[in-house]
């Protein structure tokens, strides 16, 4: 039978240990993404609207580093929870 303490505090302290690594991704995409944003806001603002097909593969690479980032965060919580689970 399952020890549900056990699996509680190894969900929480692999949680706690994920979260860290999940700020660090964020900070390190949204810096580049709001740069990013920050410089199409400008371009906006003197009337250059039309991103640059460079641009447009920026922004993409953004979006994807986030995605993939983010996904594989959760994968490692997944892992973190099935073995947490699994040993109790």
């Amino acid at each position: 039978m399952c020890d549900m303490d056990h699996v509680l505090k190894d969900i929480y302290t692999s949680d706690t240990i994920l979260i860290q690594d999940e700020e660090m991704m964020l900070e390190q995409v949204h810096i580049r993404y709001f740069d990013f944003m920050d410089h199409i806001h400008e371009r906006m603002i003197d009337g250059k609207v039309t991103l640059t097909d460079e641009e447009i593969e920026d922004l993409e690479d953004c979006v994807n580093e986030f995605a993939f980032e983010y996904g594989f965060i959760q994968f490692k919580r997944g892992i973190h929870l099935a073995t947490a689970i699994e040993h109790a």
